[in-house]
């Protein structure tokens, strides 16, 4: 039987800022756990792992986003902490690690039946690609009955805990799981589509009947102007 572990990551700020909103619209079935560097609680692991990397390069000074390894290693050593923790644990009940980042709001339930028909794969993961630019990583299912899975996210973290990860063209967490994947020819389940959405905006013509990924601006609109794409898809 399937089951999975919703899995973000925030702290105090950012809770104050936008994620609470995750979890006042969150009413799925599905177990949910927070990785946070200063928020604790029943459902919460603390972020410590990526201390020393964000000690040893906050000097550096990123010309963009695409060179911000400091500010995007948050998501790869959340999902990290989860992943060891569930394998650390006795008795592990997850068959799955879904990733949804914290500026989400739910419009209905996450359920499982939904994670088997539209993120469920026998590989190592699954993922949002783009044609001709990086993935979209805001939503990342893990396969943790794959002996892989627990190994590409080590191959990941690896990059970052040896600098090597500035020895890329580009340093942000979507391009480095991109350039992992590929580069050790990680199997995968891509269910990206072959074309551009509006904006870019990938996650509201995927998923904008279940949830809405409020990226950049639109935290402040508290709504994404994509929305609508999801009712275009069957329309098409």
């Amino acid at each position: 039987m399937s089951k999975t572990l919703v899995i973000t990551s925030y702290n105090q700020q950012l809770y104050k800022e936008y994620a609470h909103r995750f979890l006042d619209t969150y009413k799925g079935e599905l177990d949910v756990l927070v990785i946070s560097e200063d928020m604790t609680g029943e459902h919460y692991l603390p972020l410590t792992a990526h201390d020393n990397f964000v000690k040893q390069n906050s000097w550096r000074t990123p010309t963009s986003f695409k060179q911000d390894a400091v500010r995007f290693c948050h998501k790869p050593y959340a999902i990290w902490t989860a992943m060891e923790h569930i394998y650390s644990e006795e008795y592990n009940p997850y068959t799955g690690l879904l990733w949804i980042d914290a500026d989400t709001v739910f419009h209905k339930p996450l359920t499982e039946q939904l994670v088997q028909e539209r993120l469920q794969t026998e590989h190592t993961y699954t993922y949002m690609g783009r044609p001709n630019y990086h993935s979209e990583t805001g939503v990342l299912w893990f396969n943790t009955n794959s002996i892989h899975a627990r190994d590409y996210v080590n191959r990941v973290i690896e990059l970052y805990n040896t600098n090597k990860v500035y020895e890329l063209q580009e340093t942000h967490d979507s391009y480095v799981w991109d350039w992992t994947r590929t580069k050790y020819n990680i199997k995968s389940r891509d269910i990206g589509i072959d074309r551009r959405v509006p904006g870019g905006h990938i996650q509201a013509y995927l998923f904008g009947d279940v949830f809405d990924h409020l990226k950049g601006k639109r935290k402040q609109q508290g709504y994404s102007q994509e929305r609508s794409l999801y009712s275009l898809k069957d329309k098409q």
